[in-house]
């Protein structure tokens, strides 16, 4: 559609992809997403004889999906990849041993980074719909006590426990099947805003863009709803499972009171809302303290001020020996901009999420079995940790001495430092790189740098080997523009800067490292939405139920407090009775509320960092927000307890 203008005639054509003639042999439908990243274009691979022969750790950078045989299943998979990758590591111990198979269904891998965040929604909606399943139970309640005179006189006149419980089940499923029905009417048209609004929010969750209500969506509201009506229906059964014919029917003839189970159960049923509202507000109290702790912490490098851009060279156009000369064009021409401070170039960009892995053996020193080592592998150009801002720790940078025909040199982080040489210096150290022969140079470490975060910044520093881009130029790189400020407006310049030295050149993935440094915090992100938004929604719903269960009290009790009245007390006492009560459940259940927290948080203290198992402010601040809620839902009971008229209160009864 866009490069070919939707020409049906399009099979057949003819288009130059890195300088290479590619006939189109079809096109794909509008639906298909490439799993991994963003791909519009798909080449048929014939591997060249030298990948082929090539059994070095830079050959492992192939994806393998298979189709499991009919007849087959993952276990019988993994064991029969299992068994060749033994006997290929048996036939090449040197490249291959310590190397295994990892089969897993591709379904898995899409939801890999995203399955935390979604069990955290799931845990969220549960426990507001428990909630509000509590909310209803009690309104059933409520009006349980008005028809006990009429369940009464049907039992009275020969129905049975089981009749009647069937009778309750009914009104529940009617009102959860009811709400399940009101709820999809509104997330069908929900959804595609939905899905809209949260790629903005740097949320990549996988397959946004079909998610759709469909019958399995239709399912599962079902069946929610069901268990809903089942969970609110258990309160009210409870409640008519001891009847008092002779006590009910003279109650109902009054104008109904309350029972004692009763109350017991409304209060229950309070007291387990405001402790899963007060779990709620924790957990989204302590993510909020991870999330923050991350976007604080130092990632290692500057963040601010900076721009990066990915340019691939054409292999066929490009050789080896050409790359380093372009790259140093295109940093004079950067360099050139107004308000650059500093130009570099590196195969990866931390926090990108693209990581690579190098293997490598120390000169001189014997290693048990023959294991080789591994570091995370960066390519960088010589001004890349000046530009990064990263600090040196020993020795020396890399210079623009370190070129081609120089001695191959390395730089080494702290973390592997501190694992190699155990706090010695590295300096002088000679590495000699699988997949090279013996006649190959070896790199010689010439500094230590200070450790970056390169995958998570709130994941330890990994092991990193720094190597001179002129003396190992891979054909993918990343250019990174230091600015004296904001970098808005540069990506055009960059574009341009590549055109004008290389038109048939693709500048892309253009973004600020702080982008970068931002998606890498996306499912803390959006976990902390989520809780945010449950844990008010729950505390809504407890302030509800809490003013539910007092103005029912109020109602009720309207011949006591008409009595107190009479006999001398005071409107502003009444108020504090009704006042404390309701708090005093409150409390109740946001001290169960924050025992069970306390179990909750040691639980996100093992899975989020910079939390503690114990947040003496945000177990506090949970608390006292609900009591506060509380309060405020006690106001209006309270306020009408007040105001009751003592003559009219006891005509009434």
């Amino acid at each position: 559609q866009r490069h070919l203008g939707g020409d049906p005639e399009a099979i057949g054509t003819t288009v130059l992809l890195d300088g290479a003639a590619h006939t189109v042999v079809g096109v794909l439908p509008r639906q298909f997403r490439f799993p991994f990243e963003q791909v519009e274009v798909l080449a048929a691979w014939a591997p060249l004889a030298e990948q082929v022969a090539d059994r070095g750790a830079k050959a492992r950078y192939l994806r393998v999906v298979a189709r499991l045989a009919e007849g087959s299943n993952l276990a019988s998979a993994r064991a029969e990849m299992a068994a060749i990758a033994a006997r290929i590591a048996a036939e090449h111990a040197a490249s291959n041993r310590g190397y295994d198979v990892n089969v897993m269904p591709l379904p898995e891998l899409f939801v890999a980074d995203v399955r935390p965040a979604l069990l955290t929604l799931l845990a969220a909606v549960g426990a507001v719909a428990l909630i509000a399943c509590a909310n209803i139970s009690n309104l059933l309640l409520a009006r349980g006590v008005t028809r006990r005179r009429e369940i009464a006189l049907r039992l009275a006149l020969g129905a049975t426990g089981g009749r009647i419980a069937r009778l309750l089940l009914a009104e529940s499923l009617l009102l959860g099947l009811a709400g399940g029905a009101a709820g999809l009417l509104l997330a069908v048209p929900a959804v595609k805003p939905l899905a809209r609004v949260i790629p903005n929010l740097n949320l990549p969750l996988p397959g946004l863009d079909s998610v759709q209500v469909d019958y399995r969506v239709v399912g599962f509201t079902l069946a929610l709803s069901l268990a809903a009506a089942l969970v609110v229906w258990v309160a009210p059964l409870i409640q008519t499972l001891r009847p008092d014919l002779h006590g009910d029917l003279k109650e109902g003839a009054r104008g109904g009171g309350g029972d004692f189970l009763g109350r017991r159960l409304r209060a229950l049923l309070v007291l387990s809302e405001v402790a899963l509202a007060v779990m709620l507000a924790v957990a989204a109290g302590l993510v909020a303290r991870s999330f923050r702790w991350l976007s604080n912490a130092d990632p290692g490098f500057q963040v601010e001020n900076a721009l990066t851009a990915r340019v691939t060279l054409p292999a066929a156009r490009y050789p080896r020996d050409k790359r380093p000369e372009f790259l140093r064009r295109l940093a004079v021409r950067l360099a050139e901009l107004p308000g650059v401070r500093g130009v570099a170039a590196a195969n990866y960009v931390p926090l990108d999420g693209l990581w690579g892995v190098v293997r490598f053996r120390i000169e001189g020193r014997i290693e048990d079995d023959g294991e080789w080592l591994t570091a995370n592998d960066m390519v960088v150009t010589p001004t890349y940790f000046q530009v990064m801002g990263i600090p040196l720790l020993q020795g020396r940078y890399f210079a623009a001495g370190d070129n081609e025909g120089a001695p191959r040199v390395a730089v080494v982080n702290q973390a592997l430092a501190q694992r190699l040489w155990k706090g010695q210096d590295p300096a002088g150290a000679r590495l000699r790189l699988d997949g090279e022969g013996p006649e190959a140079q070896p790199l010689t470490v010439i500094g230590v740098v200070g450790n970056v975060r390169h995958f998570d910044v709130g994941a330890e520093a990994p092991g990193e080997l720094y190597r001179c881009h002129p003396q190992a130029p891979p054909v993918s790189m990343a250019v990174i523009v230091r600015t004296a400020g904001p970098p808005s407006g540069l990506a055009g310049a960059v574009r341009e800067a590549v055109r004008d030295i290389d038109p048939q050149l693709a500048t892309y993935n253009i973004q600020t490292l702080g982008e970068v440094a931002d998606k890498s915090l996306w499912a803390t992100r959006l976990s902390v939405t989520l809780f945010s938004l449950f844990s008010a929604l729950a505390l809504f719903l407890a302030a509800l139920g809490v003013y539910g269960v007092s103005s029912y009290a109020v109602a009720q009790r309207s011949r006591e407090i008409g009595l107190r009245l009479a006999l001398g007390a005071s409107p502003a006492r009444i108020a504090g009775l009704v006042t404390g009560r309701g708090v005093a459940l409150a409390a109740s259940g946001a001290a169960a509320g924050l025992v069970g927290a306390h179990a909750l948080g040691r639980l996100l203290a093992a899975v989020l960092p910079g939390v503690r198992p114990f947040d003496p402010l945000v177990y506090g601040g949970s608390a006292a927000l609900l009591l506060a809620v509380a309060c405020a839902a006690n106001l209006m009971p309270a306020l009408r307890a007040a105001r009751v008229d003592p003559a009219e209160a006891l005509r009434h009864e």
